[in-house]
């Protein structure tokens, strides 16, 4: 199978870049990633690779890709996290689309479709390799995307931290980053603390932070605190342990990782055989 993933990658999600390693690595299918600055047109792309399903998102997709599609009937699956019902109605008559994936939770978006809706949630990037830092040790991390209430008081209540913005278009933070670059940085503070609304605590920094950092504490707003408890009831088992951290960090080495979301999508494609090589190759264990 070949597959050509365009990289809509952000701020808060590397979903089309561990996708396309999963495949490669495990040798389930010949892919490509096709990153939006590449120069190259939409047409000699997709002529060139032929792929037999181009997984692309709503972000991505302009209207050469949009005609091509129109002309050449390829298999297309859409990525729609983040979208409204305005945007996914006009796709829904722009494009014909196997089906949709989504990072959006279901409590968290109720987006209707011609097409089916599949969740593939975030989970941890297993090829977010830290790059290499001269050695640090801040006691706390202040991650958010934004500015906002809780992030004020823990300011007030640390005399040293590093004030961390993922937005990168907030003034008055230490440091700009994303959900890639913050893997090298986990590992040098104390405690890493992700202040924002539900939409950012629960993103793939949720998963990734999890797994590399010392410590980790996730602070939404006092109002959406139900919906962070629904968030850990989706994606977590109640276990009967003392250890909860080392708990929960298991069910991410073992449901949460990047292979089980490529496992998932191959399934949904109908490759039973490399949905499954591809959870033989989950690995990951605390």
């Amino acid at each position: 199978m070949r597959v050509l993933i365009q990289n809509y990658s952000d701020t808060m999600t590397t979903q089309p870049m561990y996708l396309n390693q999963c495949f490669k690595i495990t040798g389930t299918a010949q892919t490509h990633l096709w990153n939006v600055q590449d120069p190259i047109s939409a047409y000699d792309m997709l002529d060139r690779f032929s792929p037999d399903v181009f997984v692309t998102s709503y972000k991505t997709i302009n209207k050469d890709i949009v005609k091509y599609l129109g002309q050449r009937k390829i298999p297309t699956v859409c990525d729609i996290s983040g979208a409204d019902q305005e945007t996914v109605s006009q796709l829904d008559s722009m494009i014909e689309s196997m089906f949709y994936i989504t990072e959006n939770y279901s409590f968290l978006s109720d987006i209707k479709s011609k097409n089916k809706i599949h969740r593939l949630y975030p989970a941890l990037d297993a090829f977010s390799i830290p790059r290499s830092l001269p050695e640090f040790t801040i006691p706390v991390a202040l991650i958010c995307a934004k500015e906002n209430e809780d992030y004020n008081k823990y300011k007030e209540e640390y005399d040293s931290y590093h004030a961390i913005n993922i937005a990168g278009q907030e003034e008055g933070f230490d440091l700009t980053e994303n959900v890639a670059t913050l893997s090298s940085l986990y590992a040098h503070y104390d405690k890493v603390i992700i202040c924002d609304d539900i939409k950012v605590v629960s993103s793939q920094i949720f998963f990734d932070s999890l797994i590399r950092s010392k410590s980790v504490f996730s602070k939404v707003p006092d109002a959406q605190k139900e919906l962070f408890n629904e968030f850990l009831s989706t994606m977590f088992e109640e276990e009967e342990t003392d250890d909860l951290l080392g708990g929960v960090k298991r069910q991410v080495g073992k449901k949460h990782t990047c292979f089980n979301r490529a496992s998932q999508l191959m399934e949904l494609l109908g490759n039973q055989e490399a949905a499954q090589k591809l959870l033989e190759s989950v690995k990951w264990k605390y």
